[in-house]
């Protein structure tokens, strides 16, 4: 928290706002209470542990504005092990939404519609999906017909650590 209050004071030309909670409520929560003070009409989530290549968001913002029917849009993730380097890629497939049925191989790492995510309920709290919050909205747009925008390169790094949630 001091990190960030301190980055907003030293780039006053940047909206930022820090918010603290008094009791941490899990990740979908502060997600949604964050996307409640959000003026944009799009929502980057962005993990600590993820870190955006230049151009990483652009290339998100293009793809999503091109499409329409999309609720979001997500490219490839390089997952990199802090002690052994590059791992394996992430969110490397297109949007299919017969492959959502098996498996989630879309990270969180995505630049959502605000208008879309209300639509969708924004992140579930139901705790019986704790881990699952961003799968449970690119099953969601897909049973409204919607899609996710696939960015066929790479717009992200993914840092492996002990301490990640997965």
């Amino acid at each position: 928290g001091e990190v960030a209050t301190r980055w907003a004071q030293e780039h006053p030309e940047t909206p930022a706002l820090a918010v603290r909670h008094p009791v941490n409520g899990g990740l979908a929560r502060a997600r949604n209470r964050a996307v409640s003070m959000a003026r944009g009409e799009h929502i980057l989530v962005l993990d600590a542990d993820d870190v955006l290549v230049a151009g990483g968001a652009e290339r998100l913002l293009a793809a999503i504005e091109a499409d329409p029917l999309a609720d979001f849009a997500y490219g490839i993730l390089a997952a990199i092990d802090d002690d052994h380097g590059p791992s394996h890629l992430l969110s490397w497939g297109g949007w299919d939404p017969d492959r959502l049925r098996a498996w989630n191989y879309i990270d969180a790492l995505v630049l959502i519609r605000r208008t879309a995510l209300a639509e969708l309920g924004g992140f579930t709290t139901d705790r019986r999906r704790f881990g699952l919050e961003d799968y449970n909205l690119w099953c969601g747009s897909a049973a409204r017909g919607r899609r996710g925008a696939h960015v066929p390169e790479m717009v992200a790094h993914y840092r492996i650590s002990d301490t990640a949630m997965t």
